[in-house]
């Protein structure tokens, strides 16, 4: 409840920033960053949760791990219907012009980040056991390291463009109107997901389903 009234209140002051108050990629943008630390923040949690329940009876590693992230996954995405909600009202005192693209946008950029985020947040805290503090703390360690090294290669690279996992695409020049999502973003979500299905995997491998 917490993460759901904090990125519905991004999406309200949002909704008077210029750029960034219609539906479309600076509002994408900008939401997939915080539903990213959102998302990880409750994919930990979801893992603490079953485990203080006395764990699961479920005897495969590999399925337990897939069931897990497709419920905390099915959360986290609901969160961000909300800032969808609000941010499509304010089309009444700000005109939208293509719906099409800002929910292409939306679900690229946010949603995908969202369900990515998940994973780190899960791998997180199957890593962290039963250290509480070290599960808190590892999934926002994790997604501020990115950041850093994002913004390091932003600043030591000639390229302004940036992929990344959680924002999805910075494309350098915000003023500019016309941002098409070609076949480099598509590659570098892949390459993110490719990532996480692995690191999954390899937790799975090791997990003992009956205490997580």
């Amino acid at each position: 409840m917490v993460w759901a009234v904090a990125l519905a209140l991004l999406a309200c002051v949002l909704a008077f920033v210029p750029l960034f108050d219609t539906l479309g990629f600076e509002l994408a943008f900008a939401m997939a960053i915080a539903a990213s630390f959102a998302s990880a923040d409750l994919g930990a949690t979801f893992v603490r949760r079953v485990r203080d329940a006395g764990g699961t009876v479920e005897r495969s590693p590999g399925r337990l791990v897939l069931v897990m992230f497709l419920r905390a996954a099915a959360i986290n995405l609901a969160l961000l219907v909300p800032p969808l909600i609000l941010i499509s009202l304010n089309a009444v005192r700000v005109r939208t012009c293509a719906w099409g693209d800002g929910l292409l946008f939306y679900a690229l950029l946010p949603g995908l980040s969202s369900m990515w985020a998940t994973g780190v947040g899960m791998f997180a805290a199957l890593c962290a056991g039963r250290h509480r503090k070290l599960s808190n703390a590892l999934p926002h360690i994790i997604l501020i390291a990115l950041v850093v090294i994002a913004l390091w290669r932003f600043y030591s690279a000639p390229p302004v463009f940036s992929y990344s996992p959680l924002a999805g695409y910075f494309p350098g020049n915000l003023y500019d109107e016309q941002i098409d999502l070609a076949s480099p973003f598509f590659w570098a979500r892949a390459h993110a997901g490719a990532w996480l299905l692995c690191t999954l995997a390899a937790v799975a491998a090791l997990l003992d389903p009956a205490t997580l």
